[in-house]
């Protein structure tokens, strides 16, 4: 039998084959060119790590924060490569989400739904 490790790997390079991987390789590849655009996105992905970073130390997220993260994405997705970018990843997002499924399956069936 094959080391599983061996599968995960391969599990890689096949998401690195997908055209879901793909698109969001060109999308971040041509918000990277565009200054703007770079911009938007790298002030917006920064605040959002910030949020993500108090939240899992178990800090409350204010309304204000809130809303300066919702308005940032307003923001940012008025810009068309932002937004095919964001599409992009949530297109990725949804298939490692299946593939993810797919891999807990076991554990499900070991201890329930």
């Amino acid at each position: 039998m094959s080391n599983i490790y061996d599968y995960a790997y391969e599990l890689e390079r096949s998401i690195r084959e997908t055209a879901e991987y793909k698109r969001l390789k060109q999308a971040v590849q041509q918000v990277k060119s565009d200054p703007n655009a770079s911009r938007l996105f790298d002030g917006f992905k920064r605040l959002q790590i910030r949020l993500q970073e108090k939240s899992m130390r178990g800090e409350p997220i204010s309304r204000d924060e809130t809303q300066q993260i919702q308005q940032q994405m307003q923001i940012a997705q008025t810009n068309p490569l932002i937004a095919q970018l964001m599409m992009a990843e949530q297109r990725l997002g949804a298939l490692l989400n299946d593939v993810n499924k797919i891999m807990s399956k076991p554990l499900e069936e070991l201890y329930g739904k």
